[in-house]
């Protein structure tokens, strides 16, 4: 049976995958027995904990080379796993510390707009303000499912600024 470790990011919805698949039985062959996550206090590494599955923190940002980053993603593994599963971009550096499987999926960015937007590329959008979500806070919303039931409300409720900055300030009050 091979020993495998899941690399995770966020909220690990593709290791729940993963664990719910190994628990109808569909992996016969295999056993996910690491965790390990690029950052402390993502959801995934709840959920690892919930299946009893051993989960670890190694952050990128504690190493000034990408070799170091993938040399720490090893020893973090080191027999501890036969294989390790991860959407992580082949790089020569990568390619002298491990092997990799054949390409299985290509991810493809884009922008989506509206059919009658003049923005075409990503070029079009130099100089346009744009709206965008700080990258910490996705996992924090991911994270406390009351955080997106009241971004649920809010939105059903067709919430104004002025009533986000009044909750917000009512936050702040209770809070001292």
């Amino acid at each position: 049976m091979l020993n495998i470790a899941v690399l995770v990011s966020g909220g690990g919805t593709n290791l729940q995958a993963l664990l719910d698949s190994e628990a109808r039985g569909e992996n016969p062959n295999g056993k996910i027995k690491l965790v390990v996550a690029s950052k402390p206090g993502v959801y995934a590494l709840e959920r690892a904990a919930k299946a009893g599955v051993e989960g670890v923190v190694v952050r990128r940002k504690d190493y000034a080379a990408s070799e170091d980053f993938d040399a720490a993603l090893l020893a973090a593994q080191n027999g501890k796993s036969d294989m390790v599963m991860a959407g992580v971009t082949v790089t020569d550096e990568r390619l002298k510390v491990m092997d990799f499987s054949d390409t299985y999926a290509e991810g493809i960015q884009s922008i989506i707009v509206p059919e009658d937007s003049d923005i075409a590329s990503a070029d079009d959008l130099a100089g346009k303000k744009r709206n965008s979500v700080a990258p910490d806070l996705p996992d924090y919303i991911m994270e406390h499912d009351y955080v997106s039931a009241a971004l649920r409300t809010a939105r059903d409720l067709d919430a104004s600024e002025a009533d986000w900055l009044k909750f917000v300030e009512e936050l702040r009050q209770r809070k001292g």
